[in-house]
């Protein structure tokens, strides 16, 4: 026999006088249809910010490496950076073909020293001013502990690049992954087969919050 496992409640609409019963499967799994974009909610509270380098810097061609290309840093006492994505386009190129690859790096302890301040967050939500902790800094280079070894990450894919790959581009969606607590930071940079004839600019998105779940 069927069980008829709908709820015998509902919920109201936007509308103050709309109302509906919610749909709930025969094994009990409430559906729902999104009515917004995924991060509309999140960048709508004015705390989503993204920050990249503004001139043109060459890859690193070998790992492991102090060198960073971009840095973030939790200046925080109470927040938390959760990363949505990270990002570089190939912006100048005379290299012979070669592949191309985005590189994270997640400090495994506290860092206290601050970086410099080189770079201003902008928002994602237009016309925000920016008025938190974070000091974004570029062209950085890491402390033994956070930035050596088996520290570097890839994140996503590679892209083929040559003499007119001007423009290639690879930007990963991070979905969360990566979480920044108080007075940690995290680094880009890009691996590529000849640095002195490739420049890249590279940055990410990030959102600031109060408390995790």
């Amino acid at each position: 026999m069927a069980v008829d496992t709908r709820p015998s409640y509902q919920v109201r609409g936007a509308s103050t006088s709309t109302f509906s019963t919610p749909y709930v499967s025969r094994r009990g799994e409430l559906l729902q249809t999104p009515a917004l974009p995924q991060d509309t909610t999140i960048v709508a509270q004015q705390n989503s910010w993204f920050a990249k380098t503004a001139t043109a810097a060459a890859p690193v061609t070998a790992i492991p490496t102090t060198a960073a290309l971009i840095g973030l840093w939790n200046g925080s006492s109470n927040k938390y950076y959760v990363m949505d994505s990270a990002f570089f386009s190939v912006v100048a190129d005379t290299a012979a073909v070669q592949n191309l690859s985005l590189l994270g790096n997640v400090s495994v302890q506290a860092v206290l020293t601050a970086l410099a301040n080189t770079i201003t967050p902008k928002p994602l939500y237009a016309g925000a001013s920016y008025a938190g902790s974070a000091r974004v800094a570029v062209g950085i280079t890491l402390d033994a502990t956070n930035g050596v070894a088996a520290d570097w990450v890839t994140l996503g894919g590679s892209v083929g690049s040559n003499t007119v790959g001007i423009g290639c581009a690879v930007d990963v969606n991070l979905r969360g992954g990566i979480i920044l607590p108080p007075n940690h930071q995290f680094a880009l940079t890009v691996l590529a087969g000849a640095s002195t004839a490739t420049s890249v600019q590279v940055g990410f998105r990030w959102h600031e919050i109060d408390t995790l779940p």
